[in-house]
């Protein structure tokens, strides 16, 4: 959050932009898709344009409206990179914080959205809320259910997430 407000301050002297795609563009797409449509939208609207945009990953979107390269492993490798990936990483966090306002029981303030066990089993126990995409797989059996839940977790879905807590 610090370093958010730093880079994003009026006279902070760092450029940038942020491009979100909706739950409905993503599912009438793909995820990866949508991701590389918002970053040259953020791209566009960069003023003043770059000469060069740097991508972290291993290949520059198909539609990139302007000269760019990529480097993997960007954020860690390249200061402009790192400080892309903090202003879209804290946006997304405080659109979560924003959901979790709306939709307490699903805790998207702690999980931010990512598929943890919490939020799995609150998606179980409460049904979608209107925030998630139905190309999300714990969301996509509950079309047409009324309300019940598609699935139970199973022991070997249980253990998916607790890979952390093993030795």
């Amino acid at each position: 959050e610090e370093l958010y407000d730093m880079l994003t301050r009026e006279g902070s002297g760092v450029v940038w932009g942020v491009g979100v795609k909706s739950k409905e563009q993503i599912d009438a797409g793909n995820i990866k898709e949508c991701a590389e449509d918002a970053m040259t939208v953020a791209v566009s609207c960069l003023d003043p344009k770059p000469d060069l945009v740097l991508v972290d990953g291993m290949h520059v979107p198909k539609n990139m409206p302007m000269k760019a390269d990529a480097i993997v492993k960007g954020d860690s490798r390249c200061v402009c990179i790192a400080a892309a990936s903090i202003i879209a990483k804290v946006t997304r966090d405080r659109m979560m914080k924003e959901a979790h306002d709306k939709y307490p029981q699903y805790n998207f303030a702690k999980h931010k959205g990512y598929l943890t066990l919490e939020h799995w089993t609150a998606i179980r126990d409460n049904g979608p809320c209107p925030i998630h995409r139905a190309s999300f797989e714990p969301v996509k059996g509950w079309v047409g259910m009324e309300g019940k839940a598609p699935w139970k977790l199973r022991q070997d879905e249980r253990d998916m997430f607790s890979w952390k807590k093993k030795a």
